[in-house]
């Protein structure tokens, strides 16, 4: 698949996701609508993005074919670009379904583990798993420790965003 299709369908999908968020967060009141509104706009604004930019790509790949092949003098030069050019699908990266289906795995022992040992705990779980998994094998030694370093602030920053500046309640299970 092109670059360019998947950017588009990327822009969709994040569009959709933001949709059906917006959706389900009517529930929510006051202040605590902040927070959701920012990142629902976040995640619609770059599947508007996404989009346009895969359209982009899509109508430049279609000009510069077109381009390519009007002018038969030029074939050796114009196999010359296509060998070359940025937009040949044998440069796009093939999706590894098996990384997909197991960090969904773990996102759905997140959801399950949330109410036995608590928001925070388990969320710093999943980080440090997800980063130990999706991290570089070379760096085996210094792949905790760096998973730990990016973990620990994050879930402190989430903390204090949830808990103490916006008042949102978060699952408490018998952990923290």
């Amino acid at each position: 698949m092109r670059k360019s299709k998947q950017d588009f369908w990327a822009g969709i999908s994040f569009i959709l996701i933001g949709a059906a968020f917006g959706v389900q967060y009517d529930e929510l009141t006051g202040v605590s609508r902040i927070f959701p509104e920012i990142l629902i706009s976040i995640i619609i604004l770059g599947g508007i993005y996404f989009v346009i930019k895969g359209l982009v790509q899509n109508y430049l790949e279609k000009k510069l074919t077109q381009s390519l092949s009007s002018s038969p003098q030029e074939t050796k030069k114009s196999d010359e670009i296509k060998e070359n050019c940025c937009v040949a699908e044998d440069a796009v990266e093939s999706i590894s379904w098996s990384r997909i289906l197991i960090i969904s795995i773990f996102a759905v022992l997140l959801v399950f583990s949330l109410e036995y040992i608590g928001f925070f705990v388990s969320s710093l779980a999943f980080v440090v798993i997800s980063y130990l998994f999706l991290g570089d094998k070379s760096l085996q030694r210094s792949l905790l420790v760096r998973s730990l370093i990016f973990a620990v602030p994050f879930i402190i920053i989430v903390w204090i965003l949830f808990v103490k500046l916006l008042h949102v309640p978060t699952p408490a299970g018998i952990l923290f």
